[in-house]
């Protein structure tokens, strides 16, 4: 009993004599900039050409780099963690967006151990200047650790325009007014950008639920509308007054959107009841039919004037439809055709007849009249596509890589450097 009793008192013992000999980390890392002077002035366009050092007595577990301003709005960020290194020294190529407003900005640093931190910051002065690049062409909207960039496409080079704090899932282009809307999803915003990467106004919305998200956003010349997955829509003029909140029905929530000739179309889901398709007067709010729509749209489209076509389907992968839909007070099919494949996007070529479609299984030509539906181009699981008329090109981003299809000759070229997941828009 007294060597198990004298064994137990050796272990405690040698626990605390561990735990004495333990030393504690207090002391917090050293960071400086190098190359960087405070107060210097940029202009939009310019890169920020610095180096960050940071340096520990035991290690740097992670460093962090972010741009902000005067708001705290995040124009740039970057980190890297679990370095383990006790002294490291990281240049930096910071861009800063045409369009971006004049101002003081402050460029903040963070070295952590795990344990401390220090934190080092240098104001800046940023001047506004335009891009001068010709606004005309492809818009690429990528994902960036829960933000978002937003990039032209300049001679093969993905130019940066705006840097949002936002996940950004949704990109439509206004042509006529040369401007963009981006819908945030993890914060519930709503952004218009001119095409040279000026934000010009940002909407947020106070029914936004932490279980909530914008769930798409629709445009036409004049307006914009979006709406929250907690069940309201909203629209918006030109320059970002509100103009229509509509409740939809109670057990239900927006899932797709589309304007077209003063009417707003709302896919309707539930998780009880079948599916809607809505139709609202896009000025009073007003509902003026419904039709159940139980297959889940895609893709809204432009026919003419006063039709629509909706690619929906049940299963990816599997078949599925496009309907062509009336736009006046007694809502209905007035045609509908049959696919082999579920229709994901549908994008028009503006001749009147002929459209785009994308599947799983590559991008088809769908012919109104006389119909038709033929493989065009046979890249499979794009992350999405876009048509430029004017160039006969289809852009199509599909993981790292940006695809440019030329539909008259049939030759395709790629370019490198996309960021999976991009959403693609087009100013003709």
């Amino acid at each position: 009993m007294a060597s198990k009793a004298f064994a137990i008192f050796s272990v405690c013992f040698g626990f605390l004599l561990s735990g004495c000999n333990k030393t504690e980390d207090t002391q917090a890392p050293s960071i400086q900039w190098i190359n960087l002077e405070t107060d210097s002035t940029y202009f939009a366009g310019d890169t920020i050409q610095c180096t960050i050092l940071a340096s520990d007595d035991k290690k740097i577990d992670n460093i962090r780099v972010s741009l902000e301003n005067q708001s705290g709005l995040n124009i740039y960020s970057f980190g890297r963690q679990t370095l383990e290194t006790t002294n490291l020294s990281v240049p930096l190529s910071i861009p800063i967006p045409y369009g971006l407003a004049s101002g003081k900005y402050t460029l903040i640093g963070v070295a952590s151990d795990g344990n401390n931190e220090t934190k080092i910051v240098a104001s800046l002065s940023i001047q506004y200047k335009e891009s001068p690049l010709q606004m005309d062409g492809l818009f690429i909207l990528s994902p960036a650790n829960n933000e978002s960039d937003l990039f032209y496409l300049d001679n093969n080079a993905f130019v940066l325009l705006s840097h949002l704090s936002v996940d950004a899932g949704f990109l439509k282009t206004q042509p006529s007014l040369h401007q963009l809307y981006v819908a945030g999803t993890n914060q519930a915003s709503l952004f218009c950008i001119h095409a040279n990467g000026a934000v010009k106004w940002t909407q947020t919305f106070s029914d936004f639920q932490p279980n909530s998200r914008l769930v798409d956003v629709a445009c036409d010349s004049s307006s914009v509308y979006t709406a929250t997955r907690s069940g309201i829509i909203y629209g918006f003029s030109n320059n970002g007054i509100q103009t229509l909140q509509i409740q939809v029905e109670s057990g239900f929530y927006p899932v797709k959107l589309f304007v077209q000739n003063g009417i707003v179309l709302v896919q309707l889901m539930s998780d009880t009841q079948p599916g809607l398709l809505v139709a609202y007067h896009a000025l009073t709010g007003l509902k003026l039919y419904q039709t159940a729509f139980t297959e889940v749209i895609n893709s809204f489209e432009r026919l003419d004037n006063e039709r629509v076509l909706i690619g929906s389907g049940s299963v990816i992968g599997g078949p599925g439809h496009i309907n062509v839909l009336q736009l006046n007070s007694n809502f209905y099919s007035i045609q509908d055709f049959p696919l082999s494949r579920m229709p994901q996007k549908i994008v028009s070529m503006n001749d009147g007849s002929n459209f785009l479609v994308g599947t799983n299984q590559g991008i088809y030509r769908f012919t109104y009249s006389p119909n038709g539906f033929v493989p065009l181009w046979g890249e499979d699981n794009v992350d999405d596509f876009s048509y430029q008329p004017s160039t006969n090109l289809l852009y199509a981003g599909k993981d790292s890589i940006l695809f440019i299809y030329n539909t008259f000759n049939s030759q395709t070229s790629l370019i490198s450097g996309l960021k999976p997941s991009s959403k693609l828009g087009i100013m003709p």
